[in-house]
């Protein structure tokens, strides 16, 4: 840190010397000082105290540096708090006015918005020799340089005089001959190498290429199609179609943007008969409500403290938020109903958490309301308080939502009709002996209706049996009450001899989606093959083999078998 120059001697005019003389120099400090001592001893000393006192200038300038420095990470940590503390009080505004906030908004769904546009990029592969365009498109590849083809002149050298006349010459001529094949052989090999290489090369290449252009095209197609679906529910809603209501009362809420983060997860039902949308809404649960309200840097600890909601202010503020997000659900698809399709709106509010008795998690719907949208517009929300407001309108809840006491939905289903007809009973003329997979196939619908409204009954719901003729693909709709898996179910009765396949699945999804169904069941005596089962696995259906229906009908008494060899013969008439 300190570098001391040369001993310099001072003369005097008679040439005697008169004293020493230093340079000293601190890097730190960039400073130069002048050491002067009349002899070695004295010029010893003053260096060491000039040493001395730039160290402890120094010193002292470090610990300024020190102190200033802890000053200004106080003032940043202080600053630091006060933003967060903003922050923290923003949040807690936004909280307070979830419902207020959305009344400015205009409601409304902007179809080209809606519509996808993107670019296709491609995620390159991670290699050193492909060259990519930006979109990703691998064009090109980096090829090895072939190596240079040894030259005879290099190797076979004009044997001396000298050489010739030791005799050495023929020696000399095979050492080079066999230096030069060395390095012949060793090209070739290096060549080859590095041919296989780029031709290995060129081949990834054409396959990367390839592999972009059909992700490309999956991506135009899908882009496509999502763009086409638009445009139908664009289109299905003008028409005032049930499927096209639905889809677009899902876009109106899912482009609602919350305060906090959660997954707005919906199912939603429309019936045109009686003009009711039903929404089944995932709300979000106490974790999802920030506790913090200050943030304050104690200078003295060096540390940060937060200040929280009491327990006590988070249930309020947790109830506060789910009656807010119910009422402005319900205004939000009011104010959004362009067509006036919609008269009333049910909304069944349903909180995922842990049930810390158990460990487990658990779904509840913890509020429901129905409300007519003439008596909802007579409401001014811009002043009401949302529990207040909730409770004029005929909602109901637990006394305390953060409880999360379970409560019964309403249910918006239209049970009613006029395909619908009355199920004969089967059950009661089968034995051990009957073979279902013979019988005819409307006694088998009927057996299948009868068998269902046994369980759908459990939970007070039924089954409804449809005409055999203009039945929308329909054998059944069974009206499920139960507060946790309640709705509309279609079910499918398929007398078959023969496994089943994916078509039959895919029509009964098609006809769940158009007919708003929460679920469909197709039931047959036989098989389902491995694409039936693979096509339903992430879907909300339930397929009952020849086997399963058997069990189904031992668990409600009844005996039956299925042979469906014994079937075929009966349907060839043999």
């Amino acid at each position: 840190m300190i570098s001391v120059s040369k001993r310099k001697k001072n003369t005097t005019s008679t040439g005697k010397i008169s004293s020493f003389t230093v340079e000293i120099y601190h890097q730190e400090l960039q400073e130069y000082k002048i050491v002067t001592g009349k002899d070695r001893e004295i010029l010893k000393a003053n260096i060491h105290n000039a040493k001395r006192i730039l160290n402890e200038k120094w010193d002292k300038q470090l610990l300024k540096v020190e102190k200033d420095e802890i000053a200004k990470n106080h003032e940043n940590k202080i600053k630091e708090a006060e933003a967060k503390t903003h922050e923290y009080e923003k949040l807690q505004e936004s909280l307070s006015n979830i419902l207020t906030d959305s009344l400015d908004v205009k409601i409304a769904v902007d179809w080209d918005k809606e519509k996808q546009n993107g670019t296709f990029n491609f995620k390159p592969k991670s290699t050193d020799w492909l060259i990519y365009r930006t979109d990703g498109y691998p064009q090109d590849y980096v090829q090895i340089n072939l190596p240079v083809e040894p030259l005879k002149n290099e190797y076979f050298k004009k044997v001396s005089i000298l050489n010739k006349l030791l005799k050495r010459k023929e020696e000399i001529l095979k050492r080079q001959k066999s230096e030069y094949d060395l390095a012949i052989n060793r090209w070739h090999k290096n060549k080859n190498k590095a041919l296989e290489t780029n031709q290995s090369r060129e081949k990834d290449l054409r396959a990367e290429q390839e592999q972009w252009l059909i992700e490309e095209e999956v991506f135009d197609e899908n882009q496509k199609e999502y763009n086409l679906n638009i445009d139908e529910i664009k289109g299905g809603y003008r028409r005032k179609s049930e499927n096209s209501i639905r889809d677009y009362c899902k876009i109106v809420l899912r482009d609602s943007i919350y305060p906090i983060e959660f997954k707005k997860n919906t199912t939603i039902q429309f019936s045109s008969d009686d003009s009711t949308l039903q929404v089944d809404y995932n709300l979000p649960n106490q974790s999802k409500i920030p506790k913090a309200v200050n943030l304050k840097y104690i200078k003295s600890r060096g540390k940060f403290q937060e200040k929280l909601l009491t327990q006590s202010q988070h249930n309020q503020l947790f109830d506060s938020v789910i009656y807010q997000i119910c009422l402005r659900t319900l205004y939000e698809l009011f104010s959004a109903d362009k067509i006036d399709a919609i008269k009333s709106i049910i909304v069944n509010g349903r909180v995922t958490d842990i049930n810390t008795a158990t460990g487990h998690e658990e779904s509840k719907c913890i509020v429901a309301i129905r409300v007519e949208k003439d008596k909802f517009t007579e409401v001014n929300l811009s002043n009401v308080d949302a529990r207040d407001c909730f409770k004029l309108l005929k909602g109901v809840s637990a006394a305390r939502l953060s409880n999360l006491s379970a409560i019964q939905p309403k249910l918006g289903l239209n049970m009613s009709d006029k395909r619908f007809i009355d199920y004969h009973a089967v059950s009661g003329r089968l034995n051990e002996g009957s073979n279902i997979a013979a019988m005819h196939w409307e006694d088998f619908e009927h057996l299948v209706a009868e068998l269902f409204d046994k369980e759908f009954s459990s939970t007070g719901g039924k089954v409804e049996l449809t005409q055999s003729s203009n039945d929308g693909g329909i054998d059944a709709v069974g009206f499920n009450l139960d507060p946790l898996f309640g709705g509309k179910y279609i079910i499918q009765a398929k007398r078959y001899t023969k496994t089943v396949g994916v078509a039959a699945v895919r029509d009964l999804y098609g006809t769940c989606q158009d007919a708003g169904a929460n679920k469909g069941i197709l039931v047959s005596t036989a098989d389902f093959s491995p694409a039936a089962y693979t096509f339903a696995d992430d879907k909300p259906l339930q397929l009952f083999s020849g086997s399963e229906l058997l069990g189904l009908l031992e668990k409600h008494g009844i005996k039956a078998r299925i042979n469906l060899s014994e079937a075929r013969k009966v349907k060839k008439g043999i």
